[in-house]
Order: C-alpha cells, then sequence, then structure tokens
C-alpha cells in the first residue's frame, strides 16, 4: 500500500466474464494500477441458496471454483485483493471460519475486520446472514428473511467493536440492493447508524452496493456505492496517511 496516499478500486458483482475484461482493460491500456480491490459478491449466477436449497458439495465446489476464478483476475491488476461474499455466493464463503484466502492474495472480510495500513482497519458485512456468536466470528448457513430491524443491532455492534485507535472503513453488502434491484437512497437503519456519535468518530467511509452509483457524506463518515459491473460500472477511492477520502473517481469500462 502506498504510505502516503493509497488508492482502492472498488467492484460489485464481478462475475468471471467481467472481472476478465476489467484484468484486460488494466493490462492493456496505461491505468495506474490501484493499492488495493475490494470485490463485493455476488460473484456466481447459480443462486440454489437464495431459494433456502442446500446445495450438493459438488455444486458448492464448483461454485467455490467460479469465485476463485473471478478472483485470480483480479490479482492480475494488483495482488492485494479483499472480498465481501453475498448471501447468494456459495455456502462455503459465508459460513467457514478458516481458509480467508482462496487465492494467495485474497481475503474473505465477512464479518472481520483487518488492518489495511498502521492507521485504517476494514470491517465486512452482509445484510441479512445469521450470525453464530458474535459480529467479528463466522456466519450461519440460516439466512434471515426478516427486514431491516433484524440488522441494526449487528450495525450497531460492529460500530461499537471498532478500535477508537484507528480509521475504520465499513463495506456492507445490502440484500435489497442485489441484482434487480436499485439504490435510490442510504437505507434509513444505516442511516441512523451512521449520524451516531459513534460512527461519527470512528468511521470516515462505508462501502455499499447497489445498482446507482452514489458519492456523498452524512457527517464526516463518506457513502460510496460502485454502481455494478454489469453495465461497467466501478469506482477508485484514493485516501490521505490518516484514512480521509480525499477522491472519489467513477469509472467504466467496456
Amino acid at each position: 500500500m502506498s504510505p502516503t496516499s493509497p488508492s482502492v478500486l472498488i467492484l460489485s458483482m464481478p462475475t468471471l466474464p467481467l472481472a476478465s475484461s476489467l484484468a484486460e482493460t488494466y493490462l492493456l491500456h496505461p491505468l495506474p494500477p490501484p493499492d488495493l480491490i475490494i470485490a463485493l459478491g455476488s460473484f456466481t449466477t447459480s443462486e440454489p441458496q437464495a431459494n433456502n436449497i442446500i446445495p450438493t458439495p459438488e455444486q458448492t465446489a464448483a461454485s467455490i471454483g467460479t469465485v476463485t476464478s473471478v478472483l485470480s483476475q483480479l490479482e492480475n491488476i494488483v495482488c492485494r485483493l479483499l472480498y465481501l461474499p453475498s448471501h447468494q455466493d456459495p455456502f462455503g464463503l459465508i459460513g467457514s471460519t478458516d481458509d480467508l484466502r482462496l487465492t494467495p492474495n485474497s481475503r474473505n472480510i465477512l464479518n472481520r475486520s483487518l488492518s489495511i495500513t498502521p492507521q485504517i482497519q476494514i470491517h465486512g458485512h452482509t445484510q441479512n446472514v445469521t450470525l453464530d456468536k458474535s459480529p467479528l466470528t463466522s456466519a450461519c448457513y440460516d439466512i434471515d428473511d426478516s427486514d431491516d430491524d433484524s440488522d441494526y443491532d449487528t450495525y450497531s455492534q460492529i460500530i461499537t467493536s471498532l478500535s477508537s485507535n484507528l480509521t475504520s472503513i465499513i463495506v456492507v453488502n445490502l440484500r435489497s440492493c442485489e441484482a434487480d434491484h436499485q439504490i435510490h437512497q442510504i437505507p434509513a437503519r444505516i442511516l441512523s447508524l451512521l449520524k451516531s456519535d459513534e460512527c461519527q468518530e470512528k468511521v470516515k467511509l462505508v462501502i455499499l452496493n447497489g445498482d446507482k452509483k452514489l458519492d456523498c457524506k452524512v457527517g464526516n463518515v463518506r457513502v460510496v456505492v460502485a454502481g455494478v459491473m454489469g453495465v461497467g460500472d466501478f469506482a477508485v477511492v484514493k485516501f490521505e496517511e490518516d484514512g480521509e477520502v480525499t477522491d472519489v473517481d467513477f469509472k467504466k469500462f467496456k
């Protein structure tokens, strides 16, 4: 990571063909590489768990293989990669506390906090995935189909658990913004938490998934939605050394 002004490439729903095309774009054109990639799922097109159907071991293995291929393509851009699976991705990515790296340079950040610089930590959360013990352990295989109230306490716990000595980035996969939905505004439950004193003190950036690009501030907190790769959208966010966001550049590739 650049010690003074790191840049982060943000992607949402990068399928294998789209990840390959983006990697080719970076390889064939003089685009400055980012210091880090953050990829939000879903990463696969098959969704047996979306209908509460338990996939076979063969289906799970095939789906995880697809996700591994997506991540491998993205690693051609830069060899620092964090990914956040959605509720539609393979159960092995949602429920496992092991195998954080599907590829040598990738880390699954679901319900985990990681330091990406000495000053900046990042935490990932996927909405409506039932938690097993705490927001910093593992997720169960069960999918919670209740409304946003089910996650309100979880968001509060996440913010409370974050170190006050580091600047924080929170990445959230919203179930209501998957695939065929659009985000027109920040969900009310998240907005109320963003306005809390604790969040304003600890968090500099919240990254959400959604079809519509968004860059706004809620008090001291920057909120960014990169759009979806299905229409060629992605975003590059630049930081100061202390985690303050200096620029959000929305981009498009074909």
